[in-house]
């Protein structure tokens, strides 16, 4: 049986200590906190090149925005810390 549970993750852009949701396999990857998902969101990829921004969350920045729009994500996000409080 696999267990979901919120755990706490460090940003791989800034370092921030965050927590989401994970399953019980904890695989190796990019993981963008809050305030970096808002502050990276609208900026054009050359914009994110001056960001410094690390190929990996790039990537994982530009899949995000294929499936979410950011006020969702992040209240996605806040629902499930809540879940858990």
């Amino acid at each position: 049986m696999v267990g979901i549970f919120l755990r706490e993750f460090n940003c791989t852009h800034c370092g921030q200590i965050f927590t989401i949701e994970e399953g019980d396999l904890i695989l190796p990857g990019p993981r963008l906190c809050d305030n970096c998902l808002k502050r990276l969101w609208h900026l054009t990829d050359q914009e994110l090149v001056g960001e410094n921004i690390r190929e990996d969350n790039l990537q994982l920045l530009r899949d995000y925005k294929q499936h979410y729009q950011l006020d969702d994500l992040i209240e996605l996000r806040e629902q499930t810390r809540q879940r858990y409080a």
